[in-house]
């Protein structure tokens, strides 16, 4: 069985503000990065268009590589510039604290990027915020990692106060080359952990924001909420299940029964509804910690131990069992085969 993800996510062009002026500082042009790839330089002046993810992707790739700069995604997102209006940022900018911020940003992500999402937990005093992906992709995505993981630690700064730091930001792949990772960030940077994610003290969730603005986000709502209708997920309930599954496989929600109470739905009812759409949730889940094992296997140097924990199973002997089942390789040998 193939789980290979030809990704049609796209993403707006407005990720691209800085992006020159990254390869600038750098010694480089954009231009002929963009002709590599078959990409219209003239992206970056049109902020709201949209183009694939898995191209803005290689383009990040792409200049890590050219400009041989292992931190590339970190230099772009540091140089990135808000497009001139943009809904969804400035609903979090006039938000009254981070932890309302944060519940603007969950219903109206979709306006943003149909990639990436971010999560907030709290435990012994801390926040921590979690990168994640709306689906695993079967190719390198670190420098894309870097790039959203400080692109929200930038706007962190800019809503509480430009000195601001986290007490540390994780990444979960290894260190892809040198570089000053802990003077960008001005906190200690790790590799190897189990998600991408930065932490501060929780008291800051609830600090005033410097541009909150009660009566303008009244406003930006309603304006979202028109704009919300043309990213609707169509109805369909798979990607919705498979993201709810993905939040929930390491802390051990993902079952039926806790999806299903999530989304206000017999289990049953649940069940039905996935049929209609091809699939039992029994096979959905499965799929998708097949796809996160995959995406763990390639991107980091974890343990086969942690990933199996990361993906739900209590024994590493069970997740090798159903890797072997669905892929017919052993996870060492299908990351063997895939690091040829």
């Amino acid at each position: 069985m193939s789980t290979q993800i030809i990704s049609p996510l796209q993403v707006r062009a407005s990720n691209l503000y800085g992006f020159d002026q990254a390869v600038r500082s750098l010694g480089g042009d954009h231009r002929p990065l963009f002709e590599e790839l078959n990409l219209d330089p003239g992206l970056i002046e049109r902020p709201n268009d949209l183009f694939a993810f898995v191209d803005f992707n290689r383009l990040l790739n792409l200049g890590a590589e050219r400009l041989d700069c292992p931190y590339f995604g970190v230099l772009c997102a540091k140089m990135h510039e808000s497009a001139p209006f943009d809904t969804f940022l400035q609903i979090i900018k006039r938000s009254p604290n981070l932890a309302a911020a944060q519940v603007l940003s969950d219903r109206y992500r979709g306006l943003e990027s149909e990639v990436t999402f971010f999560k907030v937990v709290t435990e012994q005093g801390l926040a921590i915020v979690h990168r994640l992906y709306n689906a695993p992709f079967q190719f390198d995505t670190r420098q894309h990692r870097f790039f959203t993981l400080t692109r929200a630690f930038v706007l962190g700064q800019l809503l509480l106060k430009e000195d601001w730091r986290p007490q540390s930001v994780s990444f979960s792949f290894s260190q892809p080359g040198p570089g000053p990772f802990e003077r960008l960030f001005g906190t200690p940077v790790y590799f190897n952990r189990e998600a991408d994610s930065y932490c501060f003290p929780e008291e800051d969730l609830y600090r005033p924001l410097l541009s909150s603005d009660e009566e303008l986000l009244d406003i930006l709502q309603s304006h979202a909420e028109q704009l919300k209708k043309h990213f609707e997920l169509g109805g369909k309930l798979q990607p919705v299940v498979r993201k709810l599954i993905q939040q929930g496989l390491s802390s051990g929600n993902a079952d039926l029964h806790q999806i299903s109470i999530l989304l206000k739905m017999h289990p049953r009812a649940l069940q039905r509804g996935l049929i209609k759409e091809g699939i039992t949730f029994k096979a959905l889940l499965l799929q998708t910690r097949m796809e996160i094992a995959q995406d763990l296997l390639l991107n980091s140097d974890i343990s086969l131990t942690e990933i199996s924990e990361l993906i739900g199973y209590s024994e590493l002997s069970a997740f090798s069992r159903a890797f072997k089942r669905f892929l017919n390789l052993s996870p060492e040998d299908w990351r063997t085969q895939k690091l040829k």
